[in-house]
């Protein structure tokens, strides 16, 4: 039986937006980039030359989106936010390459995503590697409290991941961040106990997030937490994971806008503990 390993490409707060640029050249987005902080109006054409280097280059096990795919996701906009997007993925993606959704905040309202991508929180398995989706529910200055069963069940997810994985690697994708646990709109709400589940594994569970578009990476208490950079601000990247049973290691991708394509390097190595 082989060693369980596993590689994926995590993509982060794309703010994809329907009534954006489509099919601009490598020139025409070159010129583009600089008027604007957010490029999510470039997303409809960015965001399929990626996703074609990432299917014709890199060839992950699978693809995931850590949450905030749209800029808007409620209203007539919303929809037509969220149905372009999916659009453009089953388009562009190697349809053999599971594509996993987390659900971000600019995704509501939930009921939406929910028929769209199927459901916020939920566990799969990929070449022996175990994974949990968490729902991280909404930024409470936006939309109010979210209801305590949605993190209940991501606590469960947690616990269901361990149990599955039973020493296997495994780990975790999310929208909000579980380390730093207490940093209000950031911090996944219920994620002092989520930390308190993981440090019963006994070994590392990576985490991935996003939602600080700046990015980072924490180490506490010998886990990892990785937030990805938006890949519609400046540096404009997305990340390949490889994850085994003894070494995690992530590499950058980074926009070259003369090329049009993405450039890599070995940002991270993390030994599994």
């Amino acid at each position: 039986m082989s060693e369980p390993k596993c590689r994926f490409v995590q993509i982060a707060d794309v703010h994809f937006v329907a009534e954006g640029e489509p099919d601009l050249t490598r020139t025409q987005v070159a010129a583009r980039l600089g008027d604007y902080r957010r490029a999510s109006r470039l997303a409809n054409t960015m965001l399929r030359w990626a996703l074609e280097q990432i299917r014709d280059s890199i060839r992950p096990d699978f693809i995931a989106f850590t949450g905030d795919q749209v800029d808007i996701g409620w209203q007539e906009e919303g929809w037509a936010n969220h149905t372009a997007f999916r659009r453009l993925i089953s388009e562009s993606v190697n349809p053999e390459t599971p594509v996993r959704y987390a659900f971000g905040n600019h995704d509501r309202p939930r009921e939406r995503f929910v028929e769209l991508f199927g459901d916020s929180v939920y566990g799969f398995e990929c070449n022996g590697c175990h994974f949990a989706v968490l729902d991280s529910g909404l930024m409470h200055r936006e939309n109010g409290y979210d209801s305590p069963e949605l993190f209940e069940a991501g606590l469960a997810q947690l616990q269901e991941l361990l149990a599955k994985a039973n020493g296997q690697p495994a780990a975790v994708l999310l929208h909000f961040w579980l380390y730093p646990s207490d940093v209000p709109d950031y911090s996944f709400p219920y994620a002092k106990r989520a930390l308190q589940i993981l440090q019963q594994a006994g070994r590392s569970v990576p985490v991935f997030s996003g939602h600080l578009h700046r990015g980072g990476l924490s180490v506490f208490d010998t886990n990892l937490y990785f937030t990805a950079r938006s890949f519609t601000e400046a540096p404009y990247a997305f990340y390949l994971h490889e994850l085994s049973r003894e070494r995690l290691t992530i590499y950058e991708y980074l926009f070259n806008p003369s090329t049009g394509r993405w450039w890599s390097w070995p940002r991270y190595r993390f030994d599994m503990r």
